[in-house]
């Protein structure tokens, strides 16, 4: 697993346009045990965080020792990018059975009680390799995922594709803004670099230039739009890949 950065104090930090992901934030209560058989920390809103802590890429089947030094750290959140199990299957059983790996682990399980955490997905755990819009089990494989994450089946998250989402945290005259994107959902198949141009283009696939070709999809960017127009003294925006 990749190790954890641990942001500031809000008041330390300087107002941010993008920086990266995940889903609600902050508390102090221990919510009831969930589905997956692990402790959750309650959300809540009229904290502001003062550490936050950021991860990804975490083999379900191996030993996490890094989330044994973020709790160390002490975070009032931690924010989850993506791959945070590599499932890479079209069952959804055996999706729900890695989950299940990684809910068991001491560490994971030490981390929720700990602080809250925020996630979004990456290839591994929204399905397949480098997947995007063309993954056929998308739909079920984001009921698992808001399953396991602790979404509540009547919240507002569940009655859109996709898994996107923000949150707004206000105290004491400040308010914080965590935007986290879905980049498979709705993102167009890549394409190869077996048929580039001489010269080729690097790794396995080349630019895609036709200017229809989408990440975000329609309805996430005009989400977006009008989630950035939130009045916001500092604006954390997550994301699975890399922007560029």
């Amino acid at each position: 697993m990749h190790a954890s950065a641990i942001a500031p104090p809000l008041t330390a930090v300087p107002l941010i346009a993008a920086a990266l992901l995940a889903a609600a934030l902050v508390g102090a209560c221990a919510a009831p045990t969930n589905s997956f058989g692990f402790e959750d920390v309650e959300v809540d809103a009229t904290t502001l965080p003062s550490r936050i802590a950021f991860g990804s890429c975490a083999d379900q089947d191996r030993p996490q020792p890094a989330l044994e030094r973020v709790v160390e750290r002490d975070p009032d959140l931690f924010v989850y990018l993506g791959d945070n199990v590599y499932g890479d299957t079209e069952d959804m059983d055996v999706l729900r059975g890695k989950y299940e790996t990684l809910a068991a682990r001491p560490e994971f399980q030490s981390l929720r009680a700990h602080c809250p955490t925020l996630a979004i997905w990456d290839d591994h755990d929204y399905g397949a390799n480098d997947a995007g819009k063309e993954y056929p089990q998308k739909e079920a494989s984001r009921e698992v995922f808001l399953d396991f994450w602790g979404v509540p089946m009547d919240s507002p998250r569940r009655e859109h594709a996709g898994i996107y989402h923000d949150h707004v945290f206000e105290s004491g005259g400040r308010t914080l803004q965590v935007i986290l994107l879905d980049t498979r959902t709705f993102r167009d198949a890549l394409v190869r670099n077996g048929d580039a141009p001489v010269p080729p283009h690097k790794n396995d696939y080349r630019p895609n230039l036709d200017p229809t070709a989408t990440i975000l999809g329609e309805a996430q960017w005009a989400w977006l739009g009008e989630r950035l127009a939130v009045p916001a003294d500092l604006r954390i925006v997550a994301t699975s890949i890399q922007f560029g």
